[in-house]
């Protein structure tokens, strides 16, 4: 019986309709269960309720909200019957020198000889409170401490370590390693967040991960995860708690979620905006692995590093990269053997591929021309605000380019067919696959499964056609074949519109051009002779959707405006200047930059040994926070002067720096508590990150007596606020404005000026 080929469109089309939907719906997060879940279980929502009471402020290290984040998490530790330590130690680099204080919970297991860690930083930027940044990570773990207490006992011993200071450096992850409860550390996890919502991604693991990807497949963990993540987060600068303890040896997993660019460190990461879904599968991923590594997880050691992906859902393949290169020969062995099908019963022809080439390229010029050259256009009108809008983009540019295609394949429908299309796509994989696995071979799976099972479906396509099968049979093997395609573009699609980039809406245009050129085959058959008025209907709706983007940018407390504010105080000279990094500022920061006011000189007179030309203007005196030094004590023997100086911290002092400016050479120096830092030099200096909560700093000089002269050090103190400026009579940001964080447009200027009190006095002993 012949099936008629309306029917087979509908088949088909319905086919590829569920298999995207499949992979799209599979790479997103899991269903947050309700606060009245059973205890043993992990839930999202009651994360999120601690996060309500966590992350109320923001908690830059060193600072009294930092404390009240610490003492937070005890209380909760203990409330759930967890064991609990502070460690506190110092952190020494010569010429600085910190104090970093970590937060660490146990439970100890029956007959322990391993132990699982999960890591999390509880202090945030100046500009937030970091619910996402890492109060995510905080509520995750201190969710999933309780579950685990509330179930059967556990056999070995899992940490949770709160860091202070990661986005300081990373000193307390990098200590936490030396702490006696991880001397027996299996496998670490870190939980990170760069936005508020979104899939949570394991996209790093330490080195030599074969042993660790195979524990991960088997403990059932929902992950979302491959190998050109973990390749691409070892080519950037960017790191993590995770990141440092990894380079020191600990091995294991991490995880983190980055939808939401537009709150990442500002003021509006906060609870509201974190999603529970995204908690959740944080939370699954602990405690997957926690009862994994816990029934019987072997011990860990460092092996080569594996090839992993996800199919469907989040199952894992796992292979090791050593592998790469024999599925990269099968892949081009089938790929020659496809054509050499093609070409004998004469469904290929060379000048119908490579005008299908031609369709695709054109296809991915135009995209990424047009798609690029709009986005520029709307960052130069828009600036970073452009993010707020991206789904827009994202839709308009993606309609752009299906329109493009369909139009260029509805053109070449009388000389284009399905086998010429596949035969098209099939020399791109090769030439792909051969390229990466010279260059980058632990990515190259992602080229040589989808020619495998391409080729595969070419061959049986052309064995159909040569048989005298209707076309829609070979079609839909070629469509059966396209599945591996489709099951690699949509979620990496989905996760470049998580990250949100500024250009990421044209590279997902490119990434469906790729998908519309594997399915085109498909897309032959169920157009038909209405691909033109298709084409039509999606560049009629990428102009309303992208004007709509337009249309739509407008500031909200949602979707605020930012602008930079800082205060620089001379006490020596009694001047003060405002400053801000914004290249135009706005109504709001010209009340304190006015255009008749504004320079770019340098001022150096205010803050000495700063030489940035940000906009700054005069400000009035405010009264200085105290901040002084006591002489401890004062000796003058064997040639040499000992000097012992006391510094109370101004509070909420966040770095401090002492600059010797009189002509003395420093023979030796110490820090209490800190140990020796360089000396043996003149133009001494040195910087304290993160003092210690007290605020006391006690500084030990040894210097030549020969000078005369009285030691004069310059102390400067970088506070993580600004003055109140309703009092000194300034109007309040509105609220849709923040201040700047140091994130958003990093490319353009340091934004580390925002928002920041920046106070200097020279002391004489």
């Amino acid at each position: 019986m012949r099936i008629p080929r309306s029917l087979t469109r509908v088949v088909l089309a319905l086919l590829l309709l569920i298999a995207i939907a499949t992979a799209w719906c599979g790479s997103l997060p899991l269903r947050a269960l309700p606060l009245d879940a059973p205890p043993t279980a992990f839930s999202g929502e009651r994360a999120l309720a601690l996060s309500h009471r966590f992350a109320i402020e923001p908690r830059p290290r060193g600072g009294e909200a930092a404390a009240r984040g610490r003492d937070f998490i005890v209380r909760t530790l203990q409330e759930y019957g967890v064991e609990v330590e502070i460690q506190r130690d110092p952190v020494n680099h010569g010429m600085s020198v910190s104090f970093v204080e970590n937060v660490l919970g146990r439970i100890k297991g029956t007959d322990s000889t391993q132990t699982f860690g999960m890591t999390a930083h509880y202090d945030s930027v100046a500009w937030g409170p970091g619910a996402a940044d890492d109060g995510a990570g905080v509520v995750v773990m201190l969710e999933a401490a309780r579950a685990l207490k509330c179930g059967p006992p556990l056999k070995h011993d899992v940490v949770f370590v709160f860091t202070g200071d990661e986005e300081g450096g990373g000193n307390g992850s990098v200590k936490s390693l030396s702490h006696p409860w991880l001397k027996d550390l299996n496998v670490m996890l870190g939980l990170e967040g760069r936005g508020d919502w979104g899939t949570a991604f394991m996209f790093e693991t330490s080195e030599g991960n074969l042993p660790l990807m195979y524990e991960l497949q088997k403990s059932g963990a929902p992950s979302v995860s491959n190998s050109i993540m973990y390749q691409v987060h070892h080519q950037t600068p960017n790191t993590t708690d995770f990141t440092h303890m990894a380079k020191n040896g600990a091995l294991g997993y991490n995880v983190a979620f980055v939808g939401g660019l537009g709150y990442y460190h500002t003021a509006n990461d906060k609870p509201d905006h974190v999603s529970p879904r995204t908690l959740q599968h944080q939370g699954e991923y602990a405690m997957a692995l926690v009862r994994h590594y816990d029934d019987g997880g072997p011990k860990i050691e460092k092996g080569e590093d594996a090839v992993f992906f996800n199919t469907l859902g989040h199952r894992l393949v796992v292979y090791p990269a050593s592998y790469s290169r024999m599925f990269a020969i099968i892949a081009g062995v089938l790929a020659l053997i496809a054509f050499g099908v093609g070409f004998y019963t004469r469904q290929l022809r060379i000048v119908a591929m490579l005008g299908s080439l031609v369709l695709t390229a054109v296809t991915v010029a135009l995209t990424l021309g047009v798609g690029t050259g709009l986005i520029w256009l709307s960052y130069k009108i828009f600036y970073v605000y452009v993010m707020y809008n991206a789904v827009y983009y994202h839709i308009a540019f993606m309609l752009f380019g299906a329109g493009v295609f369909v139009l260029l394949l509805h053109a070449g429908r009388r000389w284009l067919t399905p086998e010429n299309l596949q035969g098209a796509l099939l020399l791109v994989l090769l030439c792909a696959v051969i390229g990466m696995e010279a260059k980058l071979p632990i990515a190259s799976y992602s080229v040589a499964w989808p020619l495998i099972f391409g080729a595969i479906g070419q061959i049986v396509a052309c064995a159909m056609r040569k048989a005298g099968l209707p076309p829609g049979a070979a079609v839909l093997a070629q469509s059966v074949s396209a599945l591996p395609i489709i099951f690699f573009l949509v979620p990496g699609m989905g996760a470049l519109y998580h990250m949100g980039g500024s250009l990421s809406p044209s590279g997902n245009a490119v990434l469906l051009v790729m998908l519309w050129a594997a399915l085109a085959p498909a897309l032959w058959l169920i157009l038909g002779h209405a691909g033109n008025r298709v084409a039509q209907v999606c560049l009629a709706l990428f102009v309303v959707v992208f004007l709509a983007g337009w249309a739509m940018q407008r500031y909200t407390a949602e979707k605020p405006k930012m602008n930079s504010l800082s205060y620089a105080l001379n006490l020596d000279t009694n001047e003060a200047r405002w400053i801000t990094t914004d290249a135009k500022p706005d109504a709001w920061v010209s009340q304190f930059i006015p255009a008749d006011q504004a320079t770019t000189n340098e001022y150096d007179a205010v803050l000495p040994g700063r030489h940035e030309r940000y906009l700054n203007a005069p400000a009035p005196l405010i009264p200085a926070p105290r901040a002084f030094f006591t002489v401890l004590e004062d000796n003058t023997a064997d040639g040499r002067r000992s000097v012992a100086l006391e510094y109370r911290c101004i509070p909420d002092s966040g770095e401090v720096r002492f600059d010797l400016v009189s002509p003395h050479t420093v023979l030796a120096a110490s820090v209490d508590g800190m140990g020796d830092v360089v000396a043996d030099m003149s133009g001494w200096h040195l910087s304290v990150g993160y003092p210690p909560y007290d605020k006391r700093i006690v500084l030990r000089l040894t210097v030549d007596p020969a000078v005369t002269e009285p030691l004069r050090l310059r102390v400067s103190e970088d506070i993580f606020t600004l003055p109140e400026l309703t009092t000194l009579g300034y109007r309040p940001r509105p609220d849709w404005m923040i201040p700047k964080p140091n994130t958003l447009d990093w490319w353009e200027s340091n934004h580390q000026e925002s928002h920041h009190t920046y106070i200097t006095k020279t002391y004489s002993f």
